[in-house]
């Protein structure tokens, strides 16, 4: 990057390095005539094409807003091309939740609706609309309490599409961009779904119904089920909260055990797909591992996007204890619903407001289940996989309605199937 960061040497000091990597250099520099802070992004070229190494300050050149960075000036070698662009004084949308645990939920609701704001501006930019493809709090300062969204790296002209690869940060970014299918402007209101899940899992009160149906619509899988633009989902944000009661989160379980009859049937998975279920719909769970497996610790090293604060590890909707045995030696973890991984082990799931007991339909293993666990009031019957006739028997052995877990490769990635699942299992 040695030539990048000499372009725009006569104008500017560099004050500080923000983020650097082998292709990108961002700085703080300072405009040595009027004294102005501003951000210089380096870029090293990696097309023979020059148009597309140019393509991010054609961008942002032809967008007017308060919500979007204004590029002040450009630069380009043979080596590099370089944007000179408005500094945002402010603190990211993701410092800003980890800071606060409770934020008014109106005060959600407004960044959310000037989120919307911004992709309604870029989604019916003229003659082509502007898809922004990496929503995520990182990307979103808040000036004065107001949302800015930069680093429009891969943002892209719908007229564009054809020359685009696959792009954008895995559970935020719609599954299309990774899959291959068709991105449109739904594929921003995704990413805006999950979003204004996670910030209205910092809310001081619990989202109404409407508001909740409406984050989940934005996160379907399937594109037809989202709402069709920014603009659509800001009305229904605002005819919802508008009408919101202020009620305090009330956890309704303190405790819920996921427990097996067999080994490798998806406990564990079920156990985290049940915490992110429950994170997602805005009540602060926690997975916590009875068996100490280091399932957490595992995650922590091996995705980049994990955040660890107080005791805690953050996957996305994922929460989880950094030290499995935190919940008994130090009693320090926050109130929330523990999500017990319990193995094999029913005397652990004793005393859960609710137990899972997940149950192997393997047809060529004898089926042993606790009795006293699986006839237990608090106690919802799993089994994984699916198997509906031997689902039939076991209603019958126990008197109760059993439920199938859903075939599933991605415990953290939200399907309605899930959601169904999740909803009975715990009404």
């Amino acid at each position: 990057m040695a030539s990048a960061t000499s372009l725009f040497s006569d104008r500017y000091e560099t004050i500080d390095c923000i983020y650097e990597t082998d292709i990108t250099r961002v700085e703080l520099v300072r405009h040595l005539i009027l004294g102005d802070l501003r951000i210089k992004k380096s870029i090293r070229r990696t097309s023979p094409d020059p148009q597309h190494d140019r393509y991010e300050a054609k961008l942002l050149c032809s967008l007017r807003h308060p919500g979007i960075p204004v590029l002040y000036d450009y630069g380009e070698d043979d080596e590099s091309v370089c944007l000179i662009e408005e500094y945002i004084e402010g603190i990211s949308l993701a410092e800003y939740m980890r800071k606060h645990g409770d934020i008014p939920i109106e005060q959600a609701a407004r960044l959310i609706t000037e989120i919307c704001e911004i992709l309604d501006h870029l989604h019916n930019r003229r003659p082509y609309p502007v898809l922004y493809r990496d929503l995520k709090p990182d990307h979103i300062i808040l000036r004065d309490d107001h949302p800015v969204l930069i680093d429009y790296g891969i943002a892209v002209l719908m007229s564009d599409l054809t020359m685009t690869s696959m792009a954008g940060t895995r559970g935020r970014s719609a599954p299309e961009q990774f899959l291959g299918g068709r991105i449109d402007v739904r594929s921003d209101i995704y990413a805006l779904g999950v979003l204004s899940a996670e910030l209205f899992s910092h809310t001081d009160t619990v989202p109404p119904l409407a508001a909740r149906r409406l984050i989940d619509a934005a996160c379907a899988v399937d594109p037809k089920e989202r709402p069709s633009s920014a603009l659509e989902f800001k009305e229904g944000l605002q005819n919802s909260i508008h009408t919101v009661t202020p009620t305090h989160k009330k956890s309704f379980y303190n405790r819920i055990a996921v427990v097996g009859n067999d080994r490798g049937i998806g406990v564990t998975h079920i156990a985290l797909a049940l915490t992110a279920y429950l994170n997602r719909s805005h009540y602060l769970a926690l997975y916590i591992e009875e068996r100490a497996t280091g399932v957490m610790k595992r995650i922590s090293l091996s995705q980049k996007d994990c955040t660890v604060r107080e005791g805690l590890i953050y996957h996305g909707s994922l929460i989880g204890a950094e030290d499995p045995l935190a919940d008994k030696t130090t009693g320090k973890l926050p109130p929330s619903i523990r999500v017990c991984d319990c193995g094999m082990d029913t005397n652990r799931a004793i005393g859960a407001d609710r137990i899972l007991y997940v149950c192997s339909s393997r047809p060529w293993k004898e089926q042993r289940l606790d009795a006293l666990i699986a006839s237990d009031e608090s106690c919802r019957l799993v089994i994984n996989p699916q198997d509906h006739g031997f689902g039939e028997d076991l209603a019958r052995r126990y008197d109760k309605r059993v439920y199938a877990f859903p075939s599933d490769k991605d415990p953290l990635m939200p399907t309605r199937a899930k959601n169904r699942l999740f909803a009975g299992l715990l009404r």
